[in-house]
This record gives structure tokens, sequence and C-alpha cells, in this order.
């Protein structure tokens, strides 16, 4: 590719070398480092010399990216309904406190 591509935050790329796609996370001027996170890995950092060394080109958002959350099937939410109810009874017995007076 004859011409550099910025690193732009939330933005995808493709690696022509060998077909990686990937998203900036972050960019740090100062410090001269680029943080990319690849469609399947985890968050690398990499620098400016690297980054103008990858012949890239930009890519759609992928449609099999699912977002930064990722939770697996087995990963309990810790979600009670008994809590939520006894939530409710609270906020009852606060309001009851106001009701009471004249």
């Amino acid at each position: 590719m004859d011409e550099e591509l910025e690193p732009i935050v939330g933005k995808w790329y493709r690696r022509e070398d060998d077909g990686e796609i990937f998203t900036v996370v972050s960019v740090d001027e100062d410090e001269g480092i680029i943080e990319i996170r690849p469609i399947d890995g985890e968050v690398e950092e990499i620098d400016e010399a690297a980054w103008e060394e990858m012949e890239l080109e930009p890519v759609d958002d992928p449609e099999e990216w699912e977002g930064t959350v990722e939770l697996d099937d087995d990963e309990d939410l810790d979600y009670d309904e008994e809590d939520e109810d006894d939530e409710e009874d609270d906020d009852d017995d606060w309001g009851n406190e106001f009701d009471d007076r004249e």
C-alpha cells in the first residue's frame, strides 16, 4: 500500500501480509504507542514505527464482532429474584416513613 493510514480509535484494519483484522483501541501520541485488538485476540501494544511498517487497508466493522465485553456461557451474573424483591420492599419501607407525617 502506497499511502500510510493513520491509526484511528474504533476503526478496523486488515493486514495485507497475513489477513489479520484488528481494531485500534487507543493511541498515545506522547508515548508513540498504539493499542490494537485483533478480532479473536487480546489487546496488543505496538509502536508507531511498527504501525508504519504494516501494510494495511481499512475495512468495515466485522459482523462477527461482539464488542469488548465478552461473557462466557457458564458465567453467572449473580442475579437473584429474591434480592430484587427485597430491594422493592426496602423502597416501600423507606417511602412509608414519609407517609406517616402530617
